[in-house]
Protein backbone atom coordinates (compact mmCIF):
# COMPACT_ATOMS: atom_id res chain seq x y z
CA UNK A 1 0.00 0.00 0.00
CA UNK A 2 1.67 3.18 -1.21
CA UNK A 3 0.53 6.61 -0.11
CA UNK A 4 0.11 9.69 -2.21
CA UNK A 5 1.70 12.85 -0.85
CA UNK A 6 -0.26 16.06 -0.56
CA UNK A 7 0.33 19.54 0.81
CA UNK A 8 -2.99 20.48 2.33
CA UNK A 9 -4.03 23.97 3.31
CA UNK A 10 -5.51 24.62 6.74
CA UNK A 11 -9.24 23.95 7.03
CA UNK A 12 -11.97 23.76 9.66
CA UNK A 13 -14.62 21.26 10.60
CA UNK A 14 -17.66 21.44 12.84
CA UNK A 15 -18.67 18.39 14.78
CA UNK A 16 -19.04 16.55 18.04
CA UNK A 17 -16.62 15.32 20.65
CA UNK A 18 -17.05 11.70 21.63
CA UNK A 19 -15.28 10.75 24.87
CA UNK A 20 -13.73 7.28 24.82
CA UNK A 21 -15.67 4.70 26.79
CA UNK A 22 -12.46 3.46 28.41
CA UNK A 23 -11.38 6.88 29.59
CA UNK A 24 -8.06 8.15 28.31
CA UNK A 25 -6.48 4.69 28.25
CA UNK A 26 -7.17 4.20 24.55
CA UNK A 27 -5.00 2.44 21.99
CA UNK A 28 -5.60 4.78 19.07
CA UNK A 29 -4.45 2.22 16.49
CA UNK A 30 -7.11 -0.16 17.79
CA UNK A 31 -9.71 2.60 17.90
CA UNK A 32 -9.59 4.12 14.43
CA UNK A 33 -13.08 4.86 13.11
CA UNK A 34 -14.25 5.44 16.66
CA UNK A 35 -17.48 6.90 15.23
CA UNK A 36 -18.61 3.32 14.72
CA UNK A 37 -19.67 3.12 18.38
CA UNK A 38 -21.29 6.57 18.44
CA UNK A 39 -25.01 7.17 18.38
CA UNK A 40 -25.48 10.18 16.11
CA UNK A 41 -29.15 10.38 17.13
CA UNK A 42 -27.67 12.02 20.24
CA UNK A 43 -26.62 14.91 17.97
CA UNK A 44 -29.89 16.01 16.31
CA UNK A 45 -28.31 19.10 14.71
CA UNK A 46 -25.74 17.03 12.80
CA UNK A 47 -26.59 17.74 9.14
CA UNK A 48 -28.00 14.85 7.16
CA UNK A 49 -26.19 15.97 3.99
CA UNK A 50 -22.81 16.53 5.73
CA UNK A 51 -20.98 14.03 3.52
CA UNK A 52 -21.32 16.38 0.50
CA UNK A 53 -18.38 18.47 1.70
CA UNK A 54 -16.53 15.65 3.41
CA UNK A 55 -16.23 14.55 7.02
CA UNK A 56 -13.26 13.89 9.28
CA UNK A 57 -12.57 11.82 12.34
CA UNK A 58 -9.60 12.60 14.60
CA UNK A 59 -8.35 11.93 18.12
CA UNK A 60 -7.73 15.26 19.85
CA UNK A 61 -7.03 16.79 23.24
CA UNK A 62 -9.71 19.50 23.42
CA UNK A 63 -8.31 20.79 26.72
CA UNK A 64 -4.52 20.62 26.79
CA UNK A 65 -4.49 21.45 30.50
CA UNK A 66 -6.70 18.53 31.54
CA UNK A 67 -5.14 16.22 28.94
CA UNK A 68 -8.46 14.53 28.18
CA UNK A 69 -8.63 12.62 24.93
CA UNK A 70 -11.73 12.76 22.72
CA UNK A 71 -12.63 11.59 19.26
CA UNK A 72 -13.86 14.39 17.01
CA UNK A 73 -16.22 13.56 14.17
CA UNK A 74 -17.52 16.34 12.00
CA UNK A 75 -18.07 17.88 8.61
CA UNK A 76 -15.78 20.23 6.69
CA UNK A 77 -17.12 23.77 7.00
CA UNK A 78 -15.94 27.34 6.73
CA UNK A 79 -18.98 28.60 8.65
CA UNK A 80 -18.32 30.79 11.66
CA UNK A 81 -21.52 29.78 13.47
CA UNK A 82 -21.18 26.61 15.53
CA UNK A 83 -24.44 24.93 16.61
CA UNK A 84 -25.00 24.33 20.33
CA UNK A 85 -23.41 21.10 21.47
CA UNK A 86 -20.82 21.16 18.66
CA UNK A 87 -17.24 22.38 18.47
CA UNK A 88 -15.09 23.81 15.72
CA UNK A 89 -11.81 22.08 14.93
CA UNK A 90 -9.08 23.91 13.05
CA UNK A 91 -6.73 21.57 11.19
CA UNK A 92 -3.39 23.24 10.36
CA UNK A 93 -1.73 23.14 6.95
CA UNK A 94 0.71 20.27 6.56
CA UNK A 95 2.37 17.86 4.18
CA UNK A 96 0.56 14.51 4.37
CA UNK A 97 1.07 10.94 3.37
CA UNK A 98 -2.42 9.96 2.24
CA UNK A 99 -3.52 6.32 2.41
CA UNK A 100 -6.73 5.18 0.75
CA UNK A 101 -8.72 2.70 2.80
CA UNK A 102 -9.90 -0.26 0.71
CA UNK A 103 -13.55 0.30 -0.22
CA UNK A 104 -16.24 -1.82 1.37
CA UNK A 105 -19.23 -2.98 -0.63
CA UNK A 106 -22.56 -1.80 0.69
CA UNK A 107 -24.38 -4.43 2.72
CA UNK A 108 -25.79 -4.77 6.22
CA UNK A 109 -22.42 -4.81 8.01
CA UNK A 110 -20.68 -2.23 5.81
CA UNK A 111 -20.05 0.25 8.67
CA UNK A 112 -18.49 -2.46 10.80
CA UNK A 113 -16.37 -3.72 7.88
CA UNK A 114 -15.25 -0.17 7.05
CA UNK A 115 -14.21 0.39 10.67
CA UNK A 116 -12.14 -2.81 10.55
CA UNK A 117 -10.45 -1.75 7.29
CA UNK A 118 -9.64 1.67 8.75
CA UNK A 119 -8.03 0.05 11.80
CA UNK A 120 -5.93 -2.20 9.53
CA UNK A 121 -4.63 0.82 7.62
CA UNK A 122 -3.77 2.71 10.83
CA UNK A 123 -1.80 -0.29 12.08
CA UNK A 124 0.01 -0.68 8.75
CA UNK A 125 1.02 3.00 8.75
CA UNK A 126 2.40 3.09 12.28
CA UNK A 127 3.74 -0.45 12.60
CA UNK A 128 5.22 -0.94 9.12
CA UNK A 129 5.18 1.95 6.68
CA UNK A 130 6.74 4.72 8.79
CA UNK A 131 9.71 2.56 9.80
CA UNK A 132 10.41 1.54 6.20
CA UNK A 133 9.81 4.94 4.59
CA UNK A 134 11.97 8.03 4.27
CA UNK A 135 9.43 9.95 6.34
CA UNK A 136 8.62 10.33 9.99
CA UNK A 137 5.39 11.32 11.69
CA UNK A 138 5.16 15.09 12.21
CA UNK A 139 3.82 15.19 15.76
CA UNK A 140 3.26 18.96 15.62
CA UNK A 141 0.40 18.45 13.13
CA UNK A 142 -2.85 16.48 13.16
CA UNK A 143 -3.63 13.13 11.55
CA UNK A 144 -7.21 12.32 10.60
CA UNK A 145 -9.59 10.08 8.72
CA UNK A 146 -11.30 11.77 5.76
CA UNK A 147 -14.65 10.47 4.53
CA UNK A 148 -16.09 11.56 1.19
CA UNK A 149 -18.96 9.61 -0.29
CA UNK A 150 -17.97 5.94 -0.44
CA UNK A 151 -14.25 6.74 -0.12
CA UNK A 152 -12.09 6.97 2.98
CA UNK A 153 -8.51 8.14 3.36
CA UNK A 154 -6.14 8.45 6.31
CA UNK A 155 -4.00 11.59 6.36
CA UNK A 156 -0.71 11.33 8.24
CA UNK A 157 1.36 14.53 8.62
CA UNK A 158 4.94 13.71 7.66
CA UNK A 159 8.38 15.23 7.29
CA UNK A 160 11.55 13.83 5.76
CA UNK A 161 13.69 11.81 8.16
CA UNK A 162 16.84 13.61 9.26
Amino acid sequence: MKPNFEKKEAFSAIGCLIPPQDGNEVDILESGAYWFGANFHDYPKYPVDSSKQGEIGAWIHPDEVAGDLHYFFGYISDASDVPDGFVKLDVPAAEYAVFQVPPVSAHTNSSEKLALEIRKVWKYIFKEWLDASEYCFNESKMCFEFYYGENTWIYIPVKKKC
